[in-house]
């Protein structure tokens, strides 16, 4: 099922969307396929506030954001590389109480939120894809 599917045919490539609506809860998913070893799969800007998914390297899925706090970065290593120009699926959420990220059937990771602070992660910018 392809229609809702992009391609990105050179590093400098990308669609833009209107501000993503995440405050206070956010779920993301998606697959991906490609040969190159790094590159970012969404990111969104606030004044401090961000949200980013990203290819780290071959091997390493990251998502990282800042309500306010500082920013929390989730990482999923892989144990074989996922720029192999095989499907994968990228898996994503984050709420007032934690955030994980999964990637195909890899053991999820997950972090609890700050118990104190900011909440509601405010964007003004594009989402980038």
């Amino acid at each position: 099922n392809y229609w809702n599917a992009a391609s990105f045919p050179n590093p400098s490539s990308y669609l833009h969307f209107s501000t993503f609506q995440g405050e206070t809860s956010a779920d993301i998913s998606f697959y991906f396929k490609t040969l190159t070893p790094r590159g970012v799969f969404l990111e969104n800007l606030g004044n401090t506030d961000f949200i980013k998914l990203e290819l780290k390297s071959a091997t390493e899925v990251s998502f990282s954001f800042d309500v306010g706090n500082g920013p929390v970065e989730i990482v999923v290593r892989s144990p074989s590389p996922l720029n192999d120009d095989q499907w994968h699926r990228v898996t994503a959420e984050r709420n007032v109480k934690q955030a994980s990220l999964q990637v195909d059937r890899l053991p999820q990771k997950t972090r609890k939120a700050p118990t104190e602070g900011h909440t509601r992660l405010e964007l003004y910018s594009q989402l980038f894809v």
